[in-house]
Parts: structure tokens; C-alpha cells; sequence
């Protein structure tokens, strides 16, 4: 049997148990997932340093990386989720107004885009498509074959369009490509840019919406 040191890694393994002991800081466990999170990162900037395309697209565009919630949260979202709204994946920011999260269990290397009461958006996987081409999403079938409404599989180097559309206001689009993607679905990296109108809603910063 593999064990689970040897499947999700030393450093995911330990913040398991860490979370899991009584009384352990909060302050360490966050620490903890700090030194992973930013590890990731430099080690997907340094596999898209070796691809001109990738490079130069990451050079143009915000780098995204989520780590799974099934593994490093309870019940929060951390570093799980982002905001195409606030533009960012703090919680602090967000107030949890959210339209991608990364592993909530399950199938392995999925995200999932309708966490929210309100939320009605949609997600195409275009596939292996140019990222900088705006797609006009008047002219995609309801039945596309890449259409899904629950929970979609990350695709390194597939090309995603997702219509965010909400109770509160929101309607656009956004287009984000899947850059890395964990095998053991510890993390994901997507860079991403919104597609030209639209209307976006911010509510008050830090107010949570459920």
C-alpha cells in the first residue's frame, strides 16, 4: 500500500497532523501552508521559464495558484478559491464572494464554480486553444461537448471560458488556462484575463455573502 507520505509528500503530510493535533496555533498551521504554497509557485515559474510561450503569457498575465481544500482546510477556504470579482485569493479581500475552487474532494483535479446561493455560472473547456483570442461565447451550443455545470477536470494546458453570472449583480466572462496541476491534486496554477464588458458588483470589502 502507498503510503501517504509517499503519495501527497512530506511537508502536505505533516500539515495534516498538525492540523489535527489538540491545542496545536493556528498561527504555525497557516506558517505551514505559507512555505508550501510559495514553494509551488516558484517551482511552476520555473517550469513556464523553460516554455517561451508560457513565459511570455505569464509575463503578460496574473499567475493563480490554489491549493486543494479537501487537504489543507477545515471547513474555510484559505487559499482554495478565487475571486475574478476582488481579483484575488484572500479571504480577507473576497469576503468568500468566490467563483473558482480548487479539490474539494472527490474526483481527483477538479474545480468546482458554483460554491455560492445566487451563483448561475457556467464553464466551457475550449481545450488546447490560443488564450489570447477572445471567444464569442453567443456562439458556443449549450451542448459543446466541453459545457459542464458541476465540477470540471483541470486540464494542464487546456484553455477554460467561465460565465460568471450572479444574484447580485454580476455578469461577464473570463478566460483562464490551466498552467500546472499537481498529480496528486495538492495544487493547481491558472493564469487568466476577463473578457472585454460585462458588469461587475463589488460589494463592501470583507463582507461575507453565502
Amino acid at each position: 500500500m502507498t503510503s501517504a507520505f509517499a503519495k501527497y509528500g512530506l511537508t502536505a503530510c505533516l500539515f495534516s497532523i498538525a492540523t489535527a493535533l489538540p491545542g496545536r496555533a493556528g498561527d504555525d498551521d497557516q506558517k505551514m501552508l505559507e512555505q508550501m504554497m510559495k514553494q509551488w509557485e516558484k517551482d511552476i515559474r520555473t517550469g513556464l521559464e523553460k516554455n517561451a510561450i508560457l513565459k511570455a503569457l505569464m509575463a503578460k498575465y496574473p499567475l493563480v495558484v490554489l491549493h486543494s481544500r479537501q487537504f489543507y482546510t477545515q471547513g474555510d477556504y484559505k487559499r482554495s478559491t478565487y475571486s475574478f470579482i476582488y481579483e484575488t485569493a484572500d479571504e480577507t479581500k473576497h469576503g468568500n464572494d468566490v467563483q473558482i475552487q480548487f479539490h474539494n474532494g472527490g474526483r481527483p483535479n477538479t474545480f468546482q464554480f458554483n460554491m455560492l446561493v445566487g451563483q448561475q455560472n457556467l464553464v466551457v473547456d475550449l481545450g488546447k486553444t490560443d488564450f489570447e483570442k477572445n471567444p464569442d461565447p453567443a456562439k458556443i451550443d449549450i451542448d459543446h461537448p466541453g459545457v459542464v455545470s458541476g465540477q470540471a477536470l483541470a486540464v494542464e494546458g487546456h484553455v477554460y471560458l467561465e460565465r460568471i453570472r450572479d444574484d447580485r449583480g454580476n455578469s461577464f466572462y473570463v478566460l483562464f488556462q490551466i498552467v500546472a496541476v499537481d498529480k496528486d491534486s495538492r495544487y493547481m496554477g491558472f493564469i487568466w484575463r476577463k473578457l472585454p464588458g460585462g458588469a461587475v458588483n463589488k460589494q463592501k470589502t470583507g463582507k461575507k455573502v453565502g
